[in-house]
């Protein structure tokens, strides 16, 4: 594993100790010393095979059962056509998202390519049985037809059976699926032409497709990009440090990335409204982290709807020495507030 992906708070030796810490192998390699210096958290843990391989499978056992709802809905509810993407994207992000917990999956690249391929495939299956519903429709209302016909002696049950198979043969998957995605505009296998002319149909499926994929991208990715231990691969915890007054989060965090513990801590004032600047240090359940791990800084404040939301403005790895002047003061101010 890389050094420099560690997390910084792992423990710090004393000179002569062993060289399996953190800090003492980068000493070892002549590396700049970066007590108190804070870095943009990456992930690091090491993400076993296994768990990538259990949660494709899971994505893709979600895929079919998001496939199959949609499928569903659609047959009973047709005005909701055009909110199933969005829902599979959902269905197949937040399922993956609770999976990515319980494996450890900390590493949101391949959360993500696993999300939209299980989005495809939820799109796929949908087609599929919708498909296989149509042509079933189909095929029932032929033969209602013949059977009249064959009791009226206008054909015999050979000739309408050849003509069956003809009226048939060009009811296929892959015909069915140019008219659904809008390279065939007339409307012979989706009832009208589309509406939008053919340029219009296909922009409308690229659309769908993409947004089902970046719901369930997103879900799926920012699950896995929750802080994890570089060490054991655990998900850190997260202890609230405190409030600041709002409008100062971006010069804390680069402070701290330059290093200045000190000058980020000098900025912290009580908050006297709603919006603030919150502080949260995550770290290592086993200890890994020491003093230090990631701090998570975010922003309160109200949007043109006079709603109050949260923006997660940076995640950084530091230690006790970049954490210890902040939390003093937040401390302080806490009790100022008072």
């Amino acid at each position: 594993m890389n050094d420099e992906q560690r997390s910084p708070g792992e423990s710090i030796d004393e000179p002569g100790a062993s060289s399996s810490s953190w800090r003492g192998r980068r000493a070892a390699r002549g590396a700049p010393d970066t007590a108190g210096r804070a870095r943009p958290y990456r992930p690091a843990a090491v993400v076993a095979r296994r768990a990538i391989a259990s949660a494709a499978a899971w994505a893709a056992l979600g895929a079919l059962w998001a496939g199959a709802l949609a499928h569903a809905a659609s047959r009973l509810f047709a005005p909701v056509e055009l909110l199933l993407p969005p829902a599979i994207g959902a269905v197949v992000g937040g399922s993956l998202a609770l999976v990515i917990r319980r494996l450890r999956l900390s590493r949101p690249r391949p959360a993500i390519a696993i999300a939209s391929a299980a989005a495809v495939l939820a799109l796929a299956l949908q087609l599929v049985l919708d498909f296989r519903t149509l042509r079933a429709e189909r095929e029932a209302r032929f033969d209602r037809g013949r059977a009249v016909r064959e009791a009226a002696g206008v054909a015999t049950r050979q000739e309408l059976a050849e003509y069956r198979a003809a009226w048939m043969e060009g009811w296929t998957l892959w015909r069915y699926t140019r008219a659904r995605i809008g390279f065939d505009d007339t409307g012979a296998f989706t009832g009208t032409p589309p509406v939008l002319g053919r340029r219009g149909a296909l922009v409308m499926s690229a659309f769908e497709l993409l947004l089902a994929i970046a719901i369930a991208a997103a879900w799926a990715g920012r699950a896995a990009g929750e802080p994890a231990c570089a060490a054991c691969g655990a998900w850190r915890e997260r202890r609230a440090l405190g409030s600041a007054a709002h409008g100062v989060a971006r010069e804390v965090v680069a402070r701290l990335r330059g290093g200045d513990a000190a000058g980020a801590a000098a900025l912290v004032r009580p908050p006297d409204t709603h919006e603030a600047v919150m502080f949260w240090l995550l770290s290592c359940p086993a200890g890994h982290d020491g003093d230090g791990g990631v701090l998570r800084v975010s922003e309160v404040f109200w949007t043109r709807r006079r709603r109050l939301a949260l923006q997660r403005i940076a995640d950084l790895e530091v230690d006790g020495a970049a954490v210890e002047p902040l939390a003093a003061e937040l401390r302080a101010a806490e009790e100022a507030e008072e």
